[in-house]
């Protein structure tokens, strides 16, 4: 009898093991078909958010940003690659309102970074004068001037200021510094329109007269030449000088040059 139950245990013993590892395969499976919708999910939750956020870093929709990548994947995928969304999306625009609405904001964009490109550039300005003053004993190169200074290194570059005079700014009591020497046939030119800008002004013009062993009969018959009123010498707007070694201060190595000398300069 003990030993016809054991006999009947182990048979259901033996029934039951494929049965239980069939559930626990069963049951393994599903833990990792479970893992791999989530973490498909997790994805899937990715690049949705990463979706949003260049949407939103571009100020459009979620279907517009998904447009765009489908543009850069097929009509703009090599004549536009560099371009940004909004500009990509207004030239493929389907309909007038697209593309005056991608218009609009590409310009809103643009006025921030061209007012943000200004902005530096004013800021610039402001410490490169404070800076100049510090290093040049105040000798400052206005925004106007740069295209008018001559590099040893640019011979292409004119020798005439002329151009350019017109379009210095001079804050009140800055002076124009005008470099002329012997033999000069745009100094006169030079002279004319500087000493019309500091009158416009209420200004004063330094004149320099560069040269070796250059005597006072020099500047004065350069003076006549060139037409300078001896009541403006007198007067002070207009002042006669040699040159000994301003030149190399300012850094002019010719004639004619000018330059601006702030209020607080040397």
């Amino acid at each position: 009898m003990k030993l016809h139950l054991s006999k009947c245990l182990l048979l259901i013993l033996c029934i039951s093991m494929p049965v239980m590892a069939r559930q626990g395969s069963n049951n393994k499976g599903n833990k990792d078909e479970k893992q791999i919708r989530n973490q498909q999910l997790t994805e899937e939750q990715i690049k949705y958010q990463n979706a949003l956020k260049n949407a939103n870093r571009w100020g459009l929709e979620l279907e517009e940003w998904h447009r765009y990548e489908e543009l850069k994947r097929g009509q703009a995928k090599y004549e536009f690659k560099d371009k940004d969304p909004v500009m990509v999306l207004g030239i493929y625009a389907r309909t007038p309102e697209e593309r005056t609405r991608y218009a609009r904001l590409y310009a809103e964009q643009e006025y921030g970074r061209i007012k943000g490109v200004l902005d530096f550039d004013r800021a610039f300005t402001a410490e490169y004068k404070k800076l100049a003053i510090k290093r040049d004993r105040g000798v400052v190169y206005d925004t106007g001037l740069l295209s008018i200074f001559r590099s040893k290194d640019k011979k292409e570059t004119t020798h005439t200021p002329l151009n350019a005079i017109e379009t210095i700014t001079l804050a009140k009591g800055d002076r124009l510094v005008l470099f002329v020497g012997y033999g000069c046939s745009e100094c006169e030119d030079a002279y004319q329109k500087a000493y019309t800008k500091v009158r416009a002004e209420n200004s004063v013009l330094d004149i320099y007269y560069m040269g070796d062993g250059v005597k006072d009969e020099d500047i004065r018959d350069w003076a006549r030449k060139v037409g300078v009123n001896p009541k403006d010498v007198k007067n002070g707007l207009v002042t006669l000088n040699h040159d000994n070694g301003v030149s190399e201060r300012f850094g002019a190595d010719r004639f004619p040059s000018i330059f601006v000398r702030v209020k607080d300069g040397k």
